[in-house]
């Protein structure tokens, strides 16, 4: 008995020396391959779209044929630069001077995503990296809105710093050139508190402090959807659906400005 005891220590003490020795050694630097086995990345589908045939393709990475989905993830999860990849379901299909794509086709891109409509020919995925900031993920990007029957404008352009992360560009029926405001939250009383992924959050308290607006923005796709939110004394009282941001390649630096 006590020799059976003495050997079902001698086994336990053999096993946990063998767990330390995996994370001393088997998840080192020196062994990446361990690594990334056992790192999982969410990925977030989104079906029958691809990268726009026309959009600026220099993020692209690369291309790989003959794969499946699962085996795009690992390529894509194995590479930090990546963000998105599509997958072509079924091909041939031409992207005009970007070319032609078969089935089980996948294409790799760094930085930010600008979707096109691929029904039943690709799909999306996306990688959900908490880490990346609503700032970094959507930085340079432009966004347009429409009122008064289209008669008003206003266009933004995302920047990366939480000091002034807005730049915005108006203009009216009733004239020819654009006014322009860089957004700085703190003299314009506000503050930031969401600023992750595809959310961001902008706060403004009332003199007393007692009420409280949220002012939520959050991209779905190629829109910004905007949300005011009303509290008082940390209490929901109200909730407004705002404008809808579209994206756009428009050249706002070509704008002429207004004295």
């Amino acid at each position: 008995m006590k020799t059976k005891k003495i050997m079902r220590s001698l086994g336990a003490l053999m096993t946990l020396l063998a767990l330390i020795s995996f994370i001393i050694i088997g998840c080192s630097p020196d062994n990446k391959d361990d690594l990334e086995d056992i790192v999982t990345v969410n990925w977030n589908k989104i079906p029958d779209v691809a990268q726009y045939g026309d959009a600026d393709w220099s993020n692209e990475i690369q291309r790989v044929q003959g794969i499946t989905v699962e085996e795009a993830k690992k390529i894509g999860e194995s590479d930090s630069n990546v963000t998105f990849f599509f997958y072509v379901k079924k091909g041939p299909v031409s992207f005009g001077d970007k070319g032609v794509f078969q089935t089980s086709e996948a294409v790799f891109f760094s930085g930010d995503y600008w979707w096109g409509s691929a029904k039943g020919i690709a799909d999306s995925y996306l990688k959900n990296n908490s880490d990346i900031t609503f700032l970094e993920n959507y930085e340079g990007t432009k966004w347009v809105y429409s009122y008064n029957d289209g008669d008003n404008t206003i266009t933004w352009r995302i920047i990366n710093n939480l000091s002034t992360p807005l730049e915005v560009w108006e203009i009216y029926s009733d004239q020819n050139c654009h006014d322009y405001v860089l957004i700085n939250p703190d003299e314009e009383g506000y503050s930031i508190v969401e600023n992750l992924n595809n959310k961001f959050v902008i706060r403004e308290y009332s003199n007393d402090n007692k009420i409280h607006y949220d002012y939520i923005y959050i991209v779905n796709n190629n829109t910004i959807t905007e949300t005011k939110k009303r509290y008082e004394e940390g209490t929901l009282t109200e909730e407004e659906e705002g404008r809808v941001f579209t994206k756009t390649s428009i050249d706002v630096d070509g704008f002429v400005l207004c004295n």
